[in-house]
């Protein structure tokens, strides 16, 4: 933040991604971050963004899926001997937000092992990861993925499991249950 800046909070940098929080998919690692800026800084997004790239891709290479205005988008970023993908969001700081997303599902997570331990920690995250592996096997996982048809992204996966106990047989029952209310069953 600028000496002389107005703007209450200056940049503040979000780790909101699934890698983040430890429910990604085994070996399907990236990461997604929002960058808040206040009003007056957030009119230099732009500039921001290729400074970002230039950093991240090292040696001005060219991304394969270029920024989008204020959403970077970088490819095959190389990370010590890994090529990980990067999406930073930049967005104007809004004071609207009290919980975001992924601030809610840490604190839910971290609920669950202060309150109930370790293994019940580590029960619900197995059961986010199989309901992830699941989804992506059945191609509804990650909305407007290139490998299925779209459905639920990992924060989406992630609350709807925290939402049903952490246990994923009991949410694709939820599921089951309100897809088919009103609906005859089956003979």
């Amino acid at each position: 933040k600028d000496e002389f800046d107005p703007g209450i909070v200056g940049a503040e940098l979000y780790d909101i991604g699934s890698s983040g929080r430890a429910t990604n998919v085994p070996g399907a690692i990236d990461f997604d971050y929002t960058l808040w800026l206040d009003g007056r800084d957030f009119q230099k997004a732009a500039e921001i963004a290729g400074v970002l790239k230039q950093a991240l891709l090292h040696q001005g290479e060219v991304p394969s899926a270029p920024s989008e205005g204020v959403q970077l988008r970088l490819q095959g970023v190389k990370l010590g001997s890994r090529q990980v993908d990067i999406d930073i969001g930049i967005l104007p700081k809004s004071e609207n937000v009290a919980l975001a997303s992924h601030d809610a599902v840490r604190a839910k997570l971290q609920f669950v092992r202060e309150t109930y331990g370790e293994t019940a920690y580590k029960e619900v995250l197995g059961n986010i990861l199989l309901a992830k592996q699941l989804l992506k096997k059945g191609h509804a996982y990650k909305k407007g993925a290139t490998y299925g048809e779209g459905g639920l992204g990992g924060i989406g996966v992630e609350m709807w499991i925290l939402a049903n106990g952490g246990n994923v047989r009991q949410a694709f029952q939820s599921f089951w249950d309100a897809s088919h209310a009103g609906t005859p069953p089956v003979s």
